[in-house]
């Protein structure tokens, strides 16, 4: 990672560069969950498209009850101990002008391949952006070009600006997913060069691309040409670059190294504003789960074999409660042969197994799941859990998630397809339990290939 302070020419920029030839490290958005947050009720479409006195105001949560909290970059960073990161887009709820507010993501959003938001920024005729929101049935919505993270499982960050002609923005499993946003502007692509000049409004500007050997980070505060910015990208090698929420909002903050302190560069009066989200850089370390890929206890001719943890824990390590172990084909990734399946079977329908991580801190679990086709359900729902395990021994559930399996594609032989799948969750204690259960009577989910990453802070 390098830093370029390029503060004393005329377009006065900042940019950070991150080879993107990384091991255990990945570009993430970082958000801070509103734990008061309420879904409001979708609009009411009418027939027709309502002339636009009729439309009245979009139908929006409070702003305390929005998806997130806002934050300055640093304090974002903070959380997740990122080396480096930069502000989001834009969003709807409060102002950001001090770090007590609220607000959600005005585009598209993803977090650990868990979709927060969907587009919708507000479009008409005369305006390219509006701070209204959009209803396919009532107002149209912008078109947004989004900027995709893929797990990195080779020590490569790959990275796609993903344009809204893109068949990967409606993909039902695009590995880009597995972090995105959505902006409403291009700066730079390979096809189409430099943007227009008519963007560009601001005195403050924030832009995240990428060439084929680095991601480029880049945030100015004095008004500039798109030809200045653009050929400042060029020489960094950039040729795919989007626009973040610019202007006030305009922040990008760094961890030095060997013991130094942490630098934000931003609107020295905008120090404290809050954004809905960041990009940053995290970098992850595993944690220890015992029997992750459910291999210890070998089948005998590939039978299945009910296991029940609850009375000997010898039986199968790691994971207690009650499952069947199955036999399944081999992937190249993973090279497991054996997978859990879990069933709503009474008052034992999930598995558990405690893990040690650090404290208040941000962790990405990955697992393979899938359906049991012989159940023939078009419903099928996954449990998984976050629990705090106090010092009587009792569990508190602090995270909870619902998985739908619906969708999932099922093998016309009979056997289970699983398919990767990835939750973040965040600690609140050293100690941890993970609980994985079946939601739907009936019907079996398999669950296979377990790990859990967290994110570390920088060496000194």
């Amino acid at each position: 990672m390098l830093y370029y302070d390029c503060s004393q020419v005329d377009y006065n920029v900042r940019v950070v560069t991150i080879d993107r030839n990384l091991e255990n490290a990945e570009l993430w958005t970082l958000s801070l969950p509103n734990p008061n947050h309420v879904i409001p009720p979708p609009p009411v479409p009418t027939p027709g498209p309502p002339p636009p006195s009729e439309l009245g105001p979009p139908i929006l949560p409070a702003d305390d009850q929005s998806l997130l909290l806002l934050r300055n970059t640093r304090t974002l960073a903070g959380a997740y101990n990122a080396v480096v990161a930069i502000n989001g887009y834009t969003w709807q709820g409060s102002w950001g002008a001090s770090e007590a507010g609220h607000g959600t993501p005005t585009t598209s959003m993803y977090a650990t391949n868990m979709h927060l938001t969907y587009n919708t920024t507000f479009c008409d005729a005369d305006a390219s952006y509006d701070s209204e929101s959009c209803h396919p049935d009532i107002r149209p919505c912008c078109k947004e070009v989004q900027m995709g993270f893929a797990p990195n499982q080779s020590g490569f960050l790959d990275v796609r600006r993903i344009a809204a002609t893109d068949e990967l923005q409606t993909a039902p499993a695009s590995p880009y997913r597995y972090n995105l946003y959505g902006s409403n502007t291009t700066v730079m692509s390979l096809d189409g060069g430099c943007m227009d000049a008519g963007i560009f409004d601001s005195d403050h500007y924030s832009m995240l691309g990428y060439s084929g050997t680095q991601v480029i980070f880049l945030i100015t505060d004095t008004e500039s040409e798109p030809s200045e910015l653009c050929g400042v990208l060029s020489n960094f090698g950039a040729t795919e670059v989007v626009m973040q929420d610019s202007g006030h909002s305009t922040q990008m903050f760094m961890q030095l190294a060997n013991g130094q302190s942490p630098t934000t560069f931003l609107d020295p009066s905008e120090a404290d504003r809050g954004v809905a989200y960041a990009i940053g850089l995290v970098n992850l370390y595993s944690m220890n789960l015992a029997n992750a890929g459910f291999e210890e206890l070998r089948l005998q001719d590939r039978q299945p074999v009910r296991v029940d943890n609850t009375s000997n824990s010898e039986l199968e390590p790691g994971w207690k409660g009650h499952y069947m172990l199955h036999a399944i084909e081999a992937t190249a990734s993973t090279g497991s042969t054996q997978a859990a399946e879990l069933r709503l079977t009474g008052a034992v329908d999930h598995i558990t197994q405690q893990f040690q991580a650090p404290p208040e801190t941000f962790c990405a679990l990955h697992f393979r799941r899938g359906k049991n086709p012989a159940d023939g359900c078009e419903e099928t729902r996954l449990e998984i859990a976050l629990q705090t395990t106090g010092s009587d021994g009792t569990l508190t559930t602090v995270e909870d998630y619902i998985v739908y399996l619906d969708l999932d594609p099922v093998a016309a032989d009979g056997s289970p397809m699983l398919i990767e799948d990835w939750v973040r969750f965040h600690t609140m204690t050293a100690n941890s339990t993970l609980m994985f259960g079946a939601l739907t009577p009936g019907c079996g989910v398999f669950l296979d290939d377990v790990s859990i990453r967290c994110t570390k802070p920088l060496d000194p």
